[in-house]
């Protein structure tokens, strides 16, 4: 049973007079907490619904809810983005919810990118003026209204940008009636092909045209899609949309995917379907021939021991021990490039064998790492440490930003180009050592998106055949199809998580390099700046859950902005 169908069941329990004495406070409590889940737009979840399932926006929002029901007072909350993975639509209901805590005696704490949530904060504090090692101060404090005045990147940002938007959130916006899409939209459907209703068209900005080769896929059935059909176009950026829980993950990953996957892979499905998780359907699947290759770049960690970092994941650390290796102090100790490695015996320190740390086990707790007593935590043996590249030895180097060490090493080409990827992808505040299960799960997308990006790079270069692992286990990223195939089509899941406006705009210059080399990108998305900057739109709803899984408009960003049904256009409008 959908959580939102739970208030009207309990209310419309048939008990006894005594048992209904009994129930009530219990029937109270109930209601009350499935109403502040409906609150936050998590209506659309089954009672049966398995937290293992629940992506990390929706975990949150329960937690929210949750925090509701407890009543407290003189609490303070912290919030790390709580807008990921939501509509705009649906941030604007937990804006709702988070003045709630606030007007309830709370004190709530954001850290939070969304221009909207920004502009309907109390108080604002802005740390800068850059990332990483140019960053750390307070630029900015003061009033919303203030920082559209504030000479700060997130200052100008808004100013330049949340004007034209700003009037879309607000609490009488009109509802669309998510029970069902109008007749006028299902006619619109024809030839395969979704056709927009005639009306005024928004500026466009210079895109690719669309109106060659197709992957088409139609009948797409699994969970709230119901013989839902979309098309994506070749060689362009689509972006997929839609309310939280309207389908987007299931159309894309569970179905799009795992279908290219199969017929890329002769009939052979991957491992998820062996784990007792259900698999969607499909009637037709057609364009394969304009694809040699299909590549998930999600969220799943590129590694999940200390050992893998972000220098180590894009393969620029066998270039760092060769810099290290050639210097005279290195030949005359007779140490070579794996004298540099702390994955291998020979320079590290084998007290914690290069790790740096050793762990203690807690028995009853969770157990603790603690610096390594023979090398003080600095990984390697005395002789390696005392070899210096410009006054810094191995492990500084491994303390060094992505930025600090494109200064270092301007003179290394092949390495500056790989670290000069981690930037264009706004990595460069990572240190190179950073421990990958330190990273964030959007950190660990854009280093796959980096890695693809080097790849393509050594290839055009001619430096030989460039190699990209596949599978998870070896950094995250699957792949399928043939390994060095020039047309691959890439599924992102919101690349733009933990990005400020300045970083998205990055990141789209980096996405477009991808789409000018030949491939096609699927990207999953509420960013409006992505969205608009989207070459096609596939948008699903109308709604979330049983009230979505529909497939309301498709075309270019101005075209979705005039269809009636899709709350996307609303805001494209």
């Amino acid at each position: 049973m959908p959580i939102d169908e739970g208030p009207g069941w309990l209310a419309g329990l048939e008990l006894r007079p005594k048992e209904s004495q009994i129930a009530a406070p219990i029937l109270r409590e109930l209601t009350a907490r499935t109403g502040f889940l409906v609150d936050v737009g998590l209506g659309y979840l089954t009672l049966g619904r398995q937290m293992r399932t629940l992506s990390g926006g929706e975990a949150q929002r329960i937690s929210l809810a949750n925090s509701l029901g407890s009543r407290l007072v003189d609490t303070l909350y912290v919030l790390d983005e709580p807008s990921v993975g939501l509509h705009l639509r649906d941030i604007e209901a937990l804006l709702a919810l988070l003045k709630r805590l606030r007007d309830g005696g709370n004190t709530v704490v954001v850290v939070e990118h969304n221009a909207f949530a920004i502009v309907a904060a109390d108080h604002v504090v802005e740390l800068g003026p850059a990332s990483g090692d140019g960053g750390g101060e307070v630029v900015f404090e003061g009033p919303p209204e203030a920082l559209t005045e504030a000479v700060t990147n997130t200052g100008q940002y808004l100013s330049n940008n949340l004007s034209q938007d700003k009037h879309m959130l607000s609490n009488d916006i009109d509802r669309i009636d998510e029970t069902n899409l109008s007749q006028t939209n299902r006619k619109r459907r024809m030839d395969g092909a979704w056709k927009p209703v005639d009306g005024a068209r928004t500026p466009a900005a210079r895109r690719r045209p669309v109106d060659g080769a197709r992957i088409r896929l139609g009948g797409a059935t699994l969970h709230n899609l119901q013989d839902a059909e979309a098309e994506f176009p070749v060689g362009v950026m689509t972006v997929v949309t839609g309310v939280s829980g309207s389908g987007k993950s299931t159309l894309v990953h569970d179905i799009l995917y795992r279908a290219l996957e199969r017929e890329l892979k002769g009939g052979r499905t991957s491992a998820k379907e062996h784990l007792g998780e259900a698999v969607g359907s499909y009637d037709a699947l057609t364009g394969l021939e304009h694809i040699d290759d299909v590549v998930l770049i999600d969220q799943t960690p590129i590694g999940r021991t200390p050992r893998s970092n972000p220098v180590t994941y894009i393969r620029a650390w066998g270039e760092i021990r060769r810099i290290f290796a050639s210097e005279p102090a290195a030949r005359k100790a007779g140490l070579e490039a794996r004298s540099f490695s702390f994955n291998v015996k020979g320079g590290r320190c084998e007290e914690c064998a290069g790790a740096g740390s050793v762990r203690v086990e807690m028995v009853f707790m969770a157990d603790i790492h603690v610096p390594c007593e023979v090398c003080g935590g600095k990984r390697y043996r005395p002789e390696v440490l005392e070899v210096k590249v410009r006054g810094h030895s191995v492990t500084d180097v491994l303390d060094f930003t992505v930025d600090r060490a494109m200064r270092f090493f301007v003179r290394e080409p092949k390495l500056g180009q790989a670290l000069w990827h981690l930037q264009q992808v706004g990595l460069g505040y990572l240190r190179l050592g950073q421990p990958a299960p330190h990273l964030s799960g959007g950190e660990a997308q854009r280093l796959k998106i980096a890695r693809e990006l080097i790849a393509a790079a050594g290839k055009k270069g001619g430096r030989g055949r460039s190699r990209v692992a596949g599978g998870r286990t070896a950094g995250g990223t699957k792949r399928v199809g043939a390994a060095t195939g020039p047309r691959k089509l890439y599924i992102l899941d919101e690349p733009t998580t933990g990005l400020s406006g300045q970083d998205v705009a990055q990141l789209l210059t980096v996405l477009r390099k991808l789409v000018r080399a030949g491939n096609t990108l699927v990207v999953v998305e509420h960013d409006l700046d992505v969205i608009r900057a989207a070459d096609w739109v596939v948008d699903l709803g109308p709604g979330a859950g049983m009230h979505g899984g529909e497939v309301v408009a498709m075309g270019r960003p101005e075209d979705v902005a005039t269809v009636p049904e899709s709350v996307t256009g609303r805001f494209l409008g």
